[in-house]
């Protein structure tokens, strides 16, 4: 037993260490090591067989919510309030155009390999989401515009919501035998409103509370649990959990502005440097963890279900340029649209609604789990890869620009 508990934290360790290295490269290189933690875990899982993953499938559902709500509350943190009031009708409308794109597009590839017109309607819904946890910190870390942040911030977790109500409502379309599309609306536009306002409410409140509590010892840990109280009141209630832990963050981190809006002066910031610094801490511990789980569940089946990844992923990648394209017509986005377009990668989501198919015990759902798996990774790599590509052409191209703008003949 002590040997186990031995080599369990050496793997913890080391994993950390990991982390901090990849963390570190990408502040020397550029290239984000999302890769690296996602490579780590298919080596300790499926080659090396250190850790299976059937012993910490128990621990999905606490590993999914720890890392959307330090991940979404963190970058929350960053935001700036009237930018995001600005983009989110653009994030609504390319994540709308980006599910119906992308649940049409591999409707049809799955009618061509076979499955059924309504099961291969659930497969496309269930891998058109993208995932919070592994773009917010990504479009964090690079020198994009606050508006493509905060249009890939807010995208990532409001698609998470049209995504899982979609799902369930073509769920409930297979077992039951018919749809409510009212209903599914209705559960939509009541996951928003209650995420939305017990996150602005909380974040609010705590903000006066902190006024009082700023200059108390572990005043960071008590933010930390106030969070995870208005996330779990909130899906008790039927609304977004992420959507709140956002709000939250938002709330926090635009606190100046919050209290310009109520008449009241502040000497000094109530959410200081040291409560960012330790709640950046605990973000990046979860999600360093988070990415290696990811390459701990990458299941590989068979050559002909890499096939339909590689296959499905490519039909995903162009129906997100199309999205982008009608999202961004005649805006300030245009130059950064390369950017949008590959932030698009896969992650937990989608690994915990295939074993909801399973669950459910739905047809096909074995083969869905394995392709799903060959998404997650492949989107992650061109996610990746695109962004460090394009990033850095559109800065030789700022560059280039300034070089010519400067240059004088007199």
């Amino acid at each position: 037993m002590n040997e186990i508990v031995s080599i369990s934290l050496i793997l913890v360790s080391f994993i950390i260490i990991i982390g901090f290295l990849s963390n570190y490269q990408f502040k020397r290189t550029g290239f984000p090591g999302i890769l690296l933690l996602i490579l780590l875990g298919f080596l300790f899982g499926p080659i090396m067989k250190i850790v299976k993953l059937e012993d910490i499938t128990s621990l999905t559902p606490y590993l999914a919510d720890l890392a959307m709500i330090f991940i979404l509350f963190d970058g929350g943190l960053v935001m700036n309030l009237k930018v995001s009031l600005r983009e989110t009708p653009r994030a609504i409308l390319i994540t709308v155009i980006h599910l119906v794109l992308c649940t049409v597009a591999v409707t049809f590839f799955m009618m061509g390999i076979g499955i059924e017109p309504v099961y291969g309607a659930l497969f496309g819904i269930m891998i058109s989401g993208n995932s919070a946890a592994v773009l917010i910190p990504l479009v964090r870390s690079i020198k994009v515009s606050e508006e493509t942040v905060s249009l890939i911030t807010l995208e990532s977790t409001l698609n998470n919501v049209f995504q899982v109500v979609s799902f369930l409502a073509i769920v409930e379309l297979i077992t039951v035998g018919q749809l409510d599309i009212l209903a599914a609306t209705q559960d939509i536009a009541a996951s928003f409103s209650i995420g939305g306002v017990i996150g602005f409410i909380f974040g609010f409140f705590w903000l006066h509370i902190l006024l009082k509590l700023k200059r108390e010892s572990f005043s960071s840990m008590l933010t930390i649990a106030i969070v995870f109280i208005a996330y779990y009141m909130t899906e008790y209630l039927g609304g977004s959990g992420a959507l709140c832990a956002l709000l939250f963050g938002i709330v926090l981190g635009n606190e100046k502005s919050i209290f310009q809006i109520i008449n009241r002066d502040i000497k000094e910031m109530v959410f200081n440097q040291y409560m960012r610094h330790f709640e950046s801490e605990l973000a990046f511990l979860i999600r360093t963890f988070f990415f290696v789980y990811i390459g701990l569940s990458i299941n590989i089946s068979s050559t002909i279900v890499i096939g339909y990844g590689v296959i499905l992923s490519i039909i995903l990648l162009a129906m997100r340029a199309i999205a982008t394209y009608f999202s961004t017509i005649r805006s300030s986005l245009e130059s950064e649209r390369n950017i949008i377009t590959v932030a698009m990668s896969r992650g937990l989501s989608e690994a915990v609604l295939s074993v909801m198919l399973l669950n459910y015990g739905i047809p096909h759902s074995t083969l869905f789990q394995d392709i799903a798996f060959i998404v997650i990774i492949l989107t992650n790599i061109m996610c990746t890869i695109g962004i460090y590509k394009f990033t850095h052409k559109n800065q030789n191209k700022k560059v280039k620009e300034k070089k010519i703008g400067t240059f004088s003949f007199y």
